[in-house]
């Protein structure tokens, strides 16, 4: 699958979280353990997703997006978000959905 593919799955399924994992071990961050995963949020402020974790510091497309470890739909396009996930593919990762047994890649 394309990012872009990846991206719009998601959306389409309406999932609000999907992890990483790279050789069957889910990542986290470093620093806080937190997972690093692309995440939808439905909120009274509006809507948005992104992709949170380290990766993105890693293959951010912005200085902005590599230093925060997050881009997401309230400053970055669909492209762009497209563009990070395939680099994180071509690292080797695949993103996994919780409790459906999905796993994209």
């Amino acid at each position: 699958m394309t990012g872009m593919e990846l991206l719009k799955s998601f959306l389409n399924l309406g999932v609000e979280e999907v992890a990483i994992y790279k050789e069957g071990v889910m990542q986290l961050n470093k620093d806080t353990g937190n997972l690093q995963s692309f995440y939808s949020y439905h909120e009274t402020f509006g809507d948005f997703y992104g992709i949170y974790g380290d990766l993105v510091g890693e293959y951010g497309m912005t200085t902005a997006q590599r230093m925060s470890g997050q881009i997401d739909s309230r400053t970055s396009s669909d492209s762009e978000m497209a563009q990070v996930i395939d680099k994180i593919l071509a690292a080797g990762y695949v993103f996994k959905l919780f409790g459906r047994g999905l796993t994209f890649k």
